[in-house]
Formats: C-alpha cells, structure tokens, sequence
C-alpha cells in the first residue's frame, strides 16, 4: 500500500510503501502542545518504507526528555508532518492531516464501541442475526459482553497514551487477545454454534482490521 503526503505549502512531499501498523487517536499532554488541543490523530507506518521525495523537513527534539522524540515540520509554513519515537522503534508516525488521502484512517477503536453498544442496546436483534433466539439469559449475557466491548473500546482509544513506552510489549499482549477473538468466532461458525451477519462481520473486521496488522508487525520487528 502506498500512501502520499504533504505539508500545507507544498513545499514537503512524502511517500510511505509500507502498510499502515496502528491507526491512532491520541490524546496525550505532548499531542495536545503540538496538535494546539484538539486530538492528534496519527498512522503508524515502517520507517523502512517511507521517505520524503520533496523537499527536506526541519527537525525538532526537546534537550530536556532523556528520551525525545524527533518532530519533522515544514520550517516554510509550520505544517507537523511526522515522528519518529523511541517508543516505536522502526517506525514513522504520521501526521493524519497531512495525508493526500487521509479517509484511510480508521480508528480500530471505534469498532468494539460500535459492538458494544449494539450488544448493550440492540442486544435480542444481535442476538438474531447470530442466528439464535433472544432469551432472558442470552439478552443479560449479551448486555455484559456489550460493557466488555464498550470497556475494550475505551481501552484501545487511550492505550498509547497509557502504555507510554512500553507501548510495543503491551502491545503485543493485547494483540494475543484479539488473536483468542478471533479463534473462538471462528470455532463456532465451523461447528455451526454461530451463524448470520452478526458472526459473519466480527470475524471479518476482528482478523482484517487487527490480526493482519499484527502478523505483520510480527514479522518486521
């Protein structure tokens, strides 16, 4: 996949041919100086597959933090472009606002809130759609797995922010529980426990939107 960039006068131009790692929106203290307080939405992209192909960005790092991360701006027009971080090793963090394109970034965190809260509100009509009759016992168990998927959601939003530099071990936990996810869904449409749109689309989103990224973060860590 390649993706295309530039700052607000044009001046800076970038390309990455890497497929995008995590799709974040952060709202950390530094984000927020940066960003002047609004969210900063970003794409994590392998550092090994991008490259300015216009012009040369001026670089910032605070003296102050053992540990800064390196800041790439337009000196023309101010434009953030990007990041690199100690945190993210091998990687390029970029900017969304810069993006040629940036519809392509999707928050994964909005999917298990979208889950959530249908199983919380809409639970007997998820409950159909698996192919299942609504019961009391079904709509309760399906309103607690809805507060798990409302809880996973908010978790996923805040977890860069949280895991701080530990953001690539954490990370990988979290991966190996999305990875259970989508086993357990996939066990029950084969043994025929599950069936419709409601398993059909968790499996699809659960494995493409997360367990290809992390197979592939897997293999160029």
């Amino acid at each position: 996949m390649v993706i295309t960039g530039r700052c607000y006068c044009g001046e800076i131009s970038y390309e990455s041919a890497g497929e995008i790692q995590n799709s974040i929106q952060c709202h950390c203290r530094e984000c927020q100086y940066i960003t002047g307080g609004s969210p900063n939405l970003i794409v994590i992209v392998p550092e090994e597959g991008f490259r300015f192909t216009k012009g040369t960005p001026s670089e910032f790092s605070r003296k102050d933090l053992e540990t800064p991360v390196k800041r790439f701006f337009c000196d023309k027009c101010g434009t953030a472009l990007g990041t690199k971080s100690p945190a993210r090793p091998g990687s390029m963090i970029i900017k969304v606002g810069t993006l040629d394109d940036p519809s392509i970034f999707k928050a994964q965190a909005v999917i298990l809130l979208i889950n959530g809260l249908g199983s919380l509100f809409l639970t007997s009509v998820f409950i159909q759609q698996a192919g299942w009759t609504p019961t009391a016992d079904l709509i309760t168990i399906g309103q607690f797995l809805g507060v798990v998927f409302i809880v996973n959601g908010i978790w996923s939003w805040r977890f860069p922010d949280i895991a701080s530099e530990n953001l690539k071990s954490i990370g990988m936990l979290f991966a190996i529980g999305g990875l259970l996810f989508t086993l357990i869904i996939l066990f029950h449409i084969v043994t025929g426990a599950v069936a419709g749109a409601t398993a059909y689309i968790n499996i699809i989103l659960t494995f493409f939107k997360k367990e290809l990224k992390i197979i592939y973060i897997l293999m160029n860590c």
